[in-house]
């Protein structure tokens, strides 16, 4: 639902023949037909890697998706892992450290009569 800008009454109206593998198609309002494109299957990454970003456990998350393991779980946010490492990383840049890009707020030095 996130990313497919329908509306609750099209949701509420979705059948299982509506549901394919790459869209969803919907039918707004005035009975018109349209495809979007977050599949089922992209609510439920997009459930899981939310429930991460809000401080969820991987191994809750596991039981809640109904996987046989956590090595499932893991497997499947995979792209998810490798987000969550590059967020935060300007925090540690090097180059942000030694300010090489001059993003740094500059003091103005004092004049003689301060």
């Amino acid at each position: 639902m996130l990313e497919t800008g329908i509306r609750i009454s099209e949701l509420c109206g979705l059948r299982v023949q509506d549901v394919h593998d790459d869209y969803i198609r919907v039918i707004g309002k005035g009975n018109k037909e349209r495809e979007v494109g977050v599949s089922a299957h992209t609510f439920r990454h997009t459930f899981a890697c939310m429930y991460l970003e809000q401080g969820g456990e991987i191994y809750k998350l596991s039981k809640l998706m109904g996987h046989s393991s956590v090595d499932v779980t893991e497997e499947y946010l995979k792209n998810f892992n490798i987000r969550a490492a590059r967020r935060g990383q300007e925090k540690f840049s090097p180059v942000q450290a030694l300010d090489l890009l001059g993003r740094r707020r500059r003091s103005k030095p004092k004049s003689s009569s301060d």
